[in-house]
């Protein structure tokens, strides 16, 4: 007979304590970075920038953690994360605040670079609370790390653009960055849990070692979803319902600045995570990440397509709003399938690299966009990414089964 097949813990069940406390102290954060993904794209003449500068600006911060990210994770692997996780928090502040005095695009790209040096930090304290819920229900808690992580930016998408249309860009920022304050506070007092533990260079490294095959199709993973779908959606959305509404739209019988359309929807996008992401994660903790992630990047890719045959501002919203629940459900199951492989003797590290790996698609994803969407328009640029997260994407899970079927 073979092995009984474990029941993942019930999606209704209570994370750790330290995951929840983790969680709401990166939301905290995220408000003043995640503004600038609503308003640059549309406000970006108004502060004296060009439309290619919108591009660098949203990929700084990511391009950074390339050599930030394993840095991160060997500081962690050596003296533990509590500490350089409790900075981070406080030193986001002064960074959204920062943003409002920056003089000119170069201190523009500085601040940037600065926060994704910071974000190296936060997102790894997150990944180690979740990871530390074992592997039955890893699934799940990185979804309600990721869930709740993202109400700091629904904060941003849901009022930012409000606020800067009613009080100012500068004015907003200041706001946001005294909403982490507190959560550095609280960090202070939360006590070290598990992932504060130091990991030994050389146990780390012979733990690397095995499974390449399944490593490199893990960090295949997060390229491809950092690089398509979702997250250039979310940094192209604004200039798609300028380009196709112009910058007063009417909606539902008002006039709106297409700075607060867009930081609403995308809000709404931010709003259902912290319900969908732990239940994606259950799913993919019950039905397998593999089965279950290919079929999310279907329902990704074929939104992704309709959003450029959509006619009218509703379907519009709709079709993205999709390839927003696939995007997610996507995340949280590379998420996993990084836990999954990562060696615990070396989990900081591991996850450091994976995170590189996301981080250069990412980065690689306004980049791209916004020169080509110069160029070929933005409905272009949407079906060329439909297309790559299909190959891609099809690679890659013919090189995760290929390592599952080469372990057994």
């Amino acid at each position: 007979m073979g092995r009984p097949i474990p029941i993942p813990p019930s999606a209704a069940a209570a994370p750790p304590r330290r995951v929840v406390a983790v969680s709401l102290a990166v939301a905290a954060t995220l408000p003043g970075d995640a503004l600038l993904y609503a308003v640059l794209p549309v406000m970006y003449a108004d502060l004296g920038l060009e439309l290619w500068m919108v591009g660098v600006l949203l990929s700084a911060n990511r391009i950074v953690r390339l050599v930030t990210n394993p840095l991160a994770g060997a500081y962690a692997a050596r003296v533990g994360i509590h500490r350089p996780f409790v900075a981070a928090v406080f030193a986001t502040s002064a960074v959204t605040a920062a943003y409002a005095a920056a003089p000119s695009f170069v201190a523009w790209v500085a601040l940037r670079f600065v926060w994704g040096a910071l974000w190296s930090f936060l997102r790894l304290g997150g990944f180690l609370a979740a990871l530390a819920a074992g592997s039955m229900g890893r699934g799940y808690a990185l979804g309600f790390y990721n869930g709740v992580a993202n109400l700091g930016t629904l904060t941003a998408m849901a009022t930012g653009g409000l606020l800067t249309d009613t009080i100012g860009l500068d004015a907003t920022l200041l706001v946001f960055a005294a909403l982490a304050l507190p959560a550095g506070f609280a960090m202070l007092r939360e006590g070290k849990g598990e992932e504060d533990r130091p990991v030994e260079e050389a146990d780390a490294a012979d733990d690397l070692a095995p499974r390449p095959l399944e490593r490199w199709g893990v960090y295949s993973a997060a390229l491809v979803t950092g690089m398509a779908g979702s997250p250039l959606v979310l940094a192209t959305l604004g200039l798609l319902l300028v380009e196709r509404f112009g910058h007063e739209i009417s909606f539902a019988g008002f006039v709106l600045g297409a700075a607060t359309l867009n930081g609403a929807f995308l809000g709404l996008r931010f709003a259902m995570q912290p319900f969908w992401a732990p239940l994606a994660g259950h799913w993919s903790d019950r039905f397998g990440r593999l089965r279950f992630g290919a079929g999310m990047g279907v329902l990704t890719a074929g939104a992704m397509v309709a959003v450029t045959a959509a006619e009218g501002l509703v379907w519009t919203l709709v079709t993205a709003f999709f390839v927003f629940i696939g995007g997610a459900a996507l995340r949280v199951s590379s998420d996993a399938l990084a836990g999954d492989a990562a060696p615990p003797a070396a989990r900081a590290r591991f996850m450091g690299w994976y995170a590189n790996a996301g981080d250069l698609g990412s980065a690689l994803a306004p980049a791209l966009a916004y020169p080509l969407a110069e160029r070929l328009g933005i409905e272009t640029v949407y079906c060329l990414s439909a297309a790559f997260l299909t190959v891609a994407g099809a690679g890659t899970l013919w090189v995760l089964r290929r390592a599952r079927a080469d372990s057994r």
